[in-house]
């Protein structure tokens, strides 16, 4: 397992390097030029190991063209899957919030057994209704995406 890791390490230590990204319009030494150079050694070293095993790669660029709309399925139902695991994790943090703001005192206990001595931005026992506000919020917008992302036709 170790030689992986250090295989992708090294790989992307290269790619840190690397100036492929420019001539498709990337800014040499930028994150995206890496990630592109990344991805193209990536699948340089793929290509180098099936051709070392014996495959054609034009035969294994029809294999993979004959099943493109089976890949693209599973694709399609990976991606939904994720944005409905971040949907129930929006529903979840917007369910304690909502939960905490309709019973202050055990959010108070809570709040002030969990606060250090120094910890001077918390008020005195006060329930922190702006910060949960703030946090149903954002985890609404994420949630709005999510559903998006679960529910939309692509």
């Amino acid at each position: 397992m170790r030689f992986i890791t250090g295989f992708f390490g090294f790989l992307w230590r290269m790619s840190r390097h690397g100036v492929l990204g420019s001539d498709v319009g990337l800014r040499w030494g930028s994150g995206q030029a890496a990630l592109f150079t990344f991805l193209w050694l990536l699948f340089f070293v793929a290509a180098i190991v099936l051709v070392v095993m014996g495959f054609d790669l034009e035969a294994v660029d029809r294999w993979l063209n004959a099943r493109a709309g089976l890949f693209d399925h599973i694709g399609d139902i990976l991606f939904r899957i994720f944005f409905g695991f971040v949907l129930a994790m929006c529903g979840l943090t917007i369910w304690t919030l909502v939960d905490a703001m309709r019973a202050p005192a055990l959010a108070n206990v809570i709040d002030v057994k969990h606060r250090k001595k120094d910890d001077d931005d918390l008020d005195d026992g006060q329930p922190h209704v702006v910060r949960r506000s703030l946090g149903i919020l954002v985890a609404l917008v994420i949630g709005w995406f999510a559903w998006m992302g679960v529910t939309a036709r692509y």
